[in-house]
C-alpha cells in the first residue's frame, strides 16, 4: 500500500473481521489495536484474508514498512515513535509483567482454542461469528483438525477435557490474584501487558458464553470481568460501533457499516459521486476551523464524522447494489451454460469409463446385432416364400378367369 495520500504516516492494522460482541475473535489483533489506542496512535483497520509475508495475522504496514506479529509490532511501533509505557515500572515489575504475558500468550491462549473449535458445547458460540452455509461449515471442520493437531503439537491437546480447564483455572487465578484490587496490571493507565491480557480476558468474557473460563469471570474472579470494563469504558469508548452485535453476519470478514476505524479506499467513480453529492448537497458547510477529534479521545467525534459521510456511503451503497445484480445476471448466465454443457459432459464421463467395461458393452452390442441380423435373415426367407407363394397363386387365378372368359365366348 503507497505510504502518500491518507495513510501517510498511519500505521494500517491488517486483521480478519469484527466479532458480534467484541472488536475481534483474535486475541493478537484487540492486543495491537488496544495499543495503538492507548498510546494515541494514528491508524487504520483492513479486515481481510490476506497474511503477512511471515503467513501470520495481525500485521501491519506503516510508509511501507511490512511487520509481523504483534509482540514484533509493538516493539516496532515504540522504537519508531518512541513509546515506553513501561518507563515508570520497577525491573521486577517489568519482569513479573513478561512473565504473565507468556501465561497468557503461550498457556491461556491455547485453552481458548480448545473450546472454541474442538470442544462441542461450546464451538455453536463461535460458529455464530461466521456466515451460514455448508462451505463454512466445511471450513470449520477442518478448521477443528488442524487446531486439534496444534493442540496435541503443543502439549495440553494431549490432557482430557477436565485437565485442560484446570489449566485456564489455575492461569485465571493467578492473574486474579495478582490484580487484586489494583485498576490496571502495571502502571497507572496500563502497559503493553495490560493490552495483551485484555486482548484474551474479553474473547473469555464477551465471545465465549457458557464456559468454564467465562463462569469464572463472573464468579469467583469477576475483579478481572471489571478490569475488562475498565479497559473498553478508557480506551474502546466506540466498542459499539466496532462490533457487529445482532446484525447477521453474511460474509468474512464481517465489518459492521458503523466502524470509524476502517480504511476506506478510494476510486475515481467514488470520487466522482463523492463530488455530485456535494454539489448537490444544500446543509450548510461546517465553520472554518473545525475538526473531527480521534474517536478514542472523544467518542462523539466519530458520530460528527459519520453524519457527514452518509450521503457519500448511500451512494456507495447504490454502486455495491448495481454492481450485486450484475454479478447475479452473470451468474446465471453461466448455470444456464453449464445446463447447455451437461450432455456433453456426461459424454465425456462416459468416454472416460473403464477400458474393460466399455469391452464388455461393445460384446454386448455385437451379440445383441448378430441375433438382429439371424432373425432378419429369417424373417426375409419367409417374406421370400410368401412372396413366392402369392406370385404363383395370382398367376394360377387370371388363368381359371380367363379359362372362364372363353369358354363364355364359345358359349356365345
Amino acid at each position: 500500500m503507497s505510504a502518500e495520500g491518507p495513510t501517510k504516516d498511519t500505521v494500517i492494522l491488517h486483521q480478519t473481521g469484527r466479532a458480534k460482541y467484541a472488536p475481534s475473535l483474535s486475541p493478537f489483533a484487540m492486543k495491537v489495536e488496544t495499543y495503538l489506542r492507548m498510546t494515541n496512535t494514528p491508524y487504520k483497520s483492513v479486515h481481510g484474508k490476506k497474511k503477512s509475508p511471515k503467513g501470520k495475522v495481525p500485521w501491519i504496514e506503516y510508509n511501507s514498512e511490512v511487520v509481523s506479529d504483534s509482540y514484533f509490532i509493538i516493539e516496532f511501533l515504540n522504537k519508531k515513535f518512541d513509546i515506553d509505557l513501561q518507563k515508570d515500572l520497577s525491573n521486577e515489575q517489568k519482569s513479573i509483567g513478561k512473565a504473565f504475558q507468556r501465561l497468557v500468550e503461550e498457556n491461556l491462549y491455547w485453552t481458548l482454542l480448545y473450546a472454541r473449535n474442538v470442544d462441542k458445547e461450546f464451538t455453536s458460540a463461535h460458529r455464530e461469528n461466521l456466515p451460514k452455509g455448508f462451505m463454512m461449515d466445511l471450513t470449520m471442520w477442518r478448521g477443528k483438525g488442524q487446531v486439534q493437531k496444534a493442540l496435541q503439537s503443543h502439549g495440553i491437546g494431549r490432557h482430557s477435557r477436565d485437565e485442560i480447564y484446570q489449566i485456564a483455572e489455575n492461569d485465571i487465578r493467578a492473574l486474579s490474584n495478582y490484580l487484586g484490587e489494583n485498576q490496571f496490571f502495571f502502571g497507572e493507565g496500563g502497559t503493553e501487558i495490560d493490552a495483551s491480557i485484555f486482548g484474551l480476558l474479553a474473547a473469555f468474557a464477551y465471545e465465549l458464553p457458557g464456559s468454564p473460563q467465562e463462569k469464572l469471570l463472573k464468579g469467583d474472579c469477576k475483579n478481572l470481568l471489571d478490569y475488562c470494563e475498565r479497559m473498553k469504558e478508557k480506551y474502546w469508548p466506540d466498542w459499539d460501533k466496532c462490533i457487529m452485535g445482532d446484525v447477521p453476519i453474511t460474509s468474512f470478514p464481517a465489518v459492521p457499516e458503523s466502524d470509524p476505524t476502517v480504511l476506506k479506499i478510494e476510486t475515481k467513480e467514488s470520487k466522482k459521486k463523492d463530488k455530485k453529492a456535494t454539489e448537490n448537497d444544500v446543509a450548510p458547510p461546517a465553520a472554518e476551523g473545525e475538526a473531527v477529534t480521534n474517536g478514542v479521545e472523544n467518542g462523539t467525534g466519530e458520530e460528527t464524522k459519520a453524519e457527514s459521510n452518509e450521503q457519500a456511503e448511500g451512494e456507495k451503497a447504490t454502486e455495491n447494489g448495481e454492481k450485486a445484480e450484475e454479478a447475479t445476471d452473470k451468474t446465471k448466465s453461466e448455470e444456464e451454460k453449464d445446463k447447455t454443457d451437461e450432455p456433453t459432459q456426461k459424454d465425456d464421463a462416459k468416454a472416460a469409463e473403464s477400458p474393460a467395461k466399455v469391452e464388455k458393452e461393445a460384446e454386448k452390442v455385437e451379440t445383441k446385432e448378430e441375433t438382429t441380423e439371424e432373425k432378419k435373415e429369417g424373417d426375409s426367407q419367409q417374406d421370400e416364400a410368401k412372396a413366392d407363394a402369392t406370385a404363383n397363386g395370382t398367376t394360377e387365378e387370371p388363368k381359371e378367369e380367363e379359362k372362364k372368359e372363353v369358354n363364355g365366348d364359345e358359349q356365345k
